[in-house]
């Protein structure tokens, strides 16, 4: 399963439901915010089966922004059990280098509330 782009309502729900969930939230309107949604999309693949990532496109629910308190596109949040337990605004513009601080990062979040997943 790729990135799945849903409504924030949709997305609430996904959280509720799954152990482990990735959100995106990005727009079609900053060049950073594209690059990234491709690095997102190739990381979903590193992790089918391990965490549900969704997409949210701030263009169509620009309430979402301020609901959430992002400063900055792209963002993303992981929530664990329904809570937000790491999030990161913005990107380096640099693949490797944005690769591996994402795996590097969740693979802590998760490491600090008692699970192990490689990635």
């Amino acid at each position: 399963m790729s990135v799945e782009e849903l409504s924030p309502s949709e997305i609430e729900h996904i959280i509720r439901k799954n152990r482990i969930v990735l959100v995106e939230y990005t727009t079609k309107t900053k060049r950073e915010a594209r690059y990234f949604h491709s690095l997102v999309k190739d990381f979903s693949f590193k992790v089918l089966n391990k965490i549900r990532v969704v997409s949210v496109n701030v263009d169509n629910y620009p309430e979402v922004k301020s609901r959430e308190n992002i400063i900055m596109l792209p963002c993303l949040k992981l929530f664990f059990n329904g809570e937000n337990i790491w999030e990161q605004e913005g990107c380096f513009m640099d693949y490797v280098k944005d690769m591996f601080i994402l795996k590097r990062s969740i693979r802590e979040a998760l490491k600090s509330k008692g699970l192990r997943i490689r990635i």
